[in-house]
């Protein structure tokens, strides 16, 4: 080495840590918690409507939007807006725990710890791609040692059981949109009365049903919120 020119030893690469989860795991699950009562709620407010519905025909129509009921308005929204809310103390513990998982026990997964952000985002696979990370997650969270078939029974019932009830939940809700008819239609002849209370009726019933699917997602999803960040702050 010629004089003058000194040796630069090369900067030591930044050590992987586990990153805390408690306080958004705290954050998520209190969340998630108020959707599902919510939407619990929601769900024993439309049964009740859908029973007010039956049977309703040309004599009881008064010319009055029933949907414009302010209860059934608080039912079919705050729910679903709280559910937004909720996506993001979420999505950042869910997140970070995927990325602990590369410290905890490195090694191939099945899908990168960017999909806990953006498998959300991709249309139809987002039913999926959710459910698939946090088999990676809750997989890696245990260690590098294999999980017993009680473990690994477990996780296949929580994680698969808010996948496809929460996924029910938004298909339900959607089909809950479509099923409704318009006063307007009554007005000008394109639906009988009776069809309109049927489409109300059909409606809230829908409606129903997707309350208490997230309702059931959101008791699986605090689960799997709590056995993971407590796999993680005890890596064995």
């Amino acid at each position: 080495m010629s004089a003058g020119i000194s040796e630069v030893s090369p900067s030591p690469r930044p050590v992987a840590v586990v990153r805390p989860l408690k306080n958004w795991a705290r954050a998520a699950s209190v969340s998630v918690g108020v959707v599902g009562t919510l939407a619990l709620f929601s769900a024993v407010v439309q049964l009740k409507r859908a029973g007010e519905f039956s049977g309703l025909g040309q004599e009881d129509w008064d010319g009055q939007n029933v949907f414009a009921d302010p209860l059934l308005w608080f039912a079919w929204g705050v729910p679903m807006m709280l559910l937004f809310a909720a996506a993001i103390p979420f999505i950042v513990w869910f997140h970070r725990a995927r990325a602990n998982v590369d410290v905890i026990a490195p090694g191939p997964r099945n899908l990168g710890k960017g999909m806990a952000i953006g498998g959300w985002f991709i249309p139809l696979a987002s039913a999926v791609i959710p459910a698939v990370v946090a088999h990676d997650t809750w997989k890696g969270s245990v260690g590098p040692q294999p999980a017993d078939a009680g473990t690994s029974r477990v996780r296949h019932v929580v994680i698969w059981g808010w996948a496809l009830t929460f996924a029910a939940g938004w298909f339900l809700y959607g089909r809950m949109l479509l099923a409704r008819s318009y006063a307007g239609e009554v007005e000008s002849g394109e639906v009988t009365a009776a069809e309109y209370f049927d489409a109300a009726q059909r409606s809230c019933v829908l409606g129903a049903f997707s309350g208490i699917c997230l309702t059931v997602a959101a008791v699986f999803a605090v689960t799997m919120v709590h056995r993971i960040t407590t796999m993680q702050s005890d890596p064995r």
